[in-house]
């Protein structure tokens, strides 16, 4: 078929070469109305761009195509049109107009609308049973005072019996009870109903807000120099949708590789039920905008502080020798440079949560953003809650080995030097963490592009034991002239490996560094040499390489020497 000549509206009506048939004149009742479908759906962080396609037999001279049944909110320069022929046709423009119309209510509303309506069914017939019990309480009511009234005062009705009056009694009394019983359980009901009401009605409400009265209509002129069938389409960006990426991450031991499952988390509130579309994902971000913002002049000044201009707020202490004063002058300042204006770093980028791709999904990058087309059609309806589609697997071989801190968490974490082999990047997300098939939790990654190497921690992996225990803890003094404290502390680190695999384990431990020339450290051993020491931290690792079943001891022991008297502080 041919391409039909692209047309995209900017403002409300832009031609290419001729006018719209505007609204109420010639051509109005000849408009072709057309049945059109979503046939593919563009996702970004913020928004959608939809396209519905129709299928339209032209025929010759001009034509207007109606597509009818727009959402409200579609943003009017967005809004473009196009399509292919089996003829030559020419689009030459289009209009949008705004169509006041009943509310549109979509299956769920529906469901819901029915859930509600069988409460108030029930609530009818529990009010219906109410007022039977109210009569027959009523009526026996209106028995007993008759009764009561009328006693003995008839002499052709013999007077009632003892027993008489019992049985009489016993029956009001029995017939009231249950009444009353009957009355609780009816209101007990109605209550108990009315939970259920309300979270119906807020749910019907939440997606009524999604179904406006006013909806859009889109009118493309088209020139056709014969009789043609074509394939006309528009699209418009809409709000009301986004997308996030999610993974599951399976650690594959003894095949030393981690599975990447990409999934896509797509929520959308635009009105429209997006059923079997074409389904790309952007990782475009429209809402930032395109140009640059400029610097603004940075100004410092002077800190004043309760009429005082101050060079620090020990100073404003001593000056009003108010201790108050001088910790609103701290709390002032650091008001301050929490908005930035004495601020000596930046605070933390925490970023954007970028997105992902669909399953087994074609990859086009733009250089500034990458597009992912998902192969399988998708189905996403208006409800604002999130639809997890399946993306792809990627396998990624690497290192697998354990890492353990002791002094902090006597555990094992499994760590995997990766290299990302595949075209797709991994945009930052949330990871659900799987040991083989066991979920052990979740993590997040940060973006990694093609090609690059990265480090992927898989949680606790108790097929590999670590425990940490003291062998000596002791003080003692030392010395003739002057007295000296010393304390000696001796650990012992115990590694096992359970596992069928030999694995090796990265143990990190950690020895005390002075910070002043009265506190001295000694007597420092290892039983094994370690793999690396930093003299600044005090950090020391070992790298051990353990068969299966097989485990070993580490043992670090040190002193730490100080005058009498002085205190030290971290031990």
């Amino acid at each position: 078929m041919k391409k039909i000549l692209f047309l995209s509206l900017f403002g409300s009506i832009i031609s290419a070469q001729a006018s719209v048939t505007p609204p109420g004149s010639v051509g109005e009742a000849g408009n072709l109305s057309v049945s059109s479908r979503i046939a593919e759906v563009m996702v970004y962080s913020d928004r959608a761009r939809v396209t519905r396609a129709a299928e339209v037999q032209l025929p010759e001279g001009d034509s207007i195509v109606l597509f009818t049944g727009l959402p409200a909110m579609l943003d009017e320069s967005s809004v473009q049109a196009s399509g292919e022929s089996s003829g030559s046709v020419k689009i030459e423009g289009l209009e949008i107009r705004k169509k006041f119309s009943e509310r549109t209510i979509n299956d769920a509303v529906l469901k819901l609308q029915e859930e509600i309506q069988k409460i108030d069914d029930q609530n009818q017939k529990l009010d219906d049973e109410a007022r039977d019990v109210n009569e027959r309480r009523s009526f026996l009511q209106q028995l007993r005072d008759g009764v009561s009234r009328d006693f003995g005062k008839d002499p052709k009705v013999a007077p009632m019996t003892a027993a008489q009056l019992k049985s009489l009694y016993d029956f009001y009394g029995s017939e009231i009870k249950s009444l009353t019983e009957r009355s609780r359980t009816i209101e007990l009901d109605k209550r108990a109903s009315q939970p259920r009401r309300a979270k119906l009605q807020n749910e019907m409400a939440r997606l009524m807000g999604g179904e406006p009265t006013v909806q859009r209509e889109v009118l493309v002129s088209v020139h056709s120099g014969d009789a043609a069938s074509a394939r006309l389409s528009i699209s418009y960006v809409v709000p009301g949708a986004s997308w996030v990426p999610v993974y599951d991450a399976r650690a594959r031991v003894e095949a030393s590789r981690v599975d990447l499952g990409y999934y896509a988390l797509v929520r959308q509130q635009t009105g429209e039920s997006w059923k079997d579309v074409k389904l790309s994902l952007s990782t475009a971000r429209p809402n930032i905008g395109a140009r640059m913002e400029e610097l603004q002049p940075w100004w410092l000044n002077v800190a004043v502080v309760c009429g005082a201009t101050v060079a620090s707020c020990d100073e404003v202490g001593a000056m009003l020798r108010d201790q108050k004063k001088a910790e609103l002058c701290k709390s002032v300042v650091m008001r301050q440079n929490s908005m930035g204006y004495f601020a000596e770093g930046k605070e933390k980028d925490k970023g954007d949560r970028e997105d992902i791709a669909q399953a087994s999904a074609e990859l086009d990058s733009h250089g500034v953003s990458a597009v992912f087309h998902v192969k399988l059609p998708a189905t996403i309806p208006s409800d604002g809650e999130p639809h997890r589609s399946m993306i792809t697997i990627q396998q990624f071989k690497g290192k697998l080995d354990y890492v353990t801190t002791p002094k902090l968490l006597q555990a094992a974490f499994l760590k995997a030097h990766l290299a990302n082999s595949t075209e797709f990047p991994i945009i930052g997300g949330q990871v659900n963490l799987f040991l083989e098939d066991d979920f052990i939790g979740k993590s997040w990654v940060n973006y990694i592009s093609p090609t690059a190497e990265f480090d992927f921690y898989l949680g606790v992996d108790d097929g590999v034991k670590v425990t940490r225990k003291p062998l000596v803890e002791r003080t003692e003094t030392a010395g003739l002239i002057r007295k000296d404290i010393v304390t000696i502390r001796k650990y012992e680190i115990l590694v096992e490996n359970f596992k069928k695999t030999a694995q090796n384990v990265t143990v990190y431990e950690q020895i005390p560094v002075s910070q002043n020339e009265q506190i001295t450290i000694s007597g420092v051993q290892y039983s094994e040499k370690p793999k690396s020491i930093e003299k600044e931290t005090g950090k020391v690792a070992w790298e051990v390489a353990l068969k299966p079943g097989e485990k070993k001891k580490i043992t670090l022991e040190f002193s730490v020497a100080r005058p009498e008297g002085v205190a030290v502080a971290g031990i």
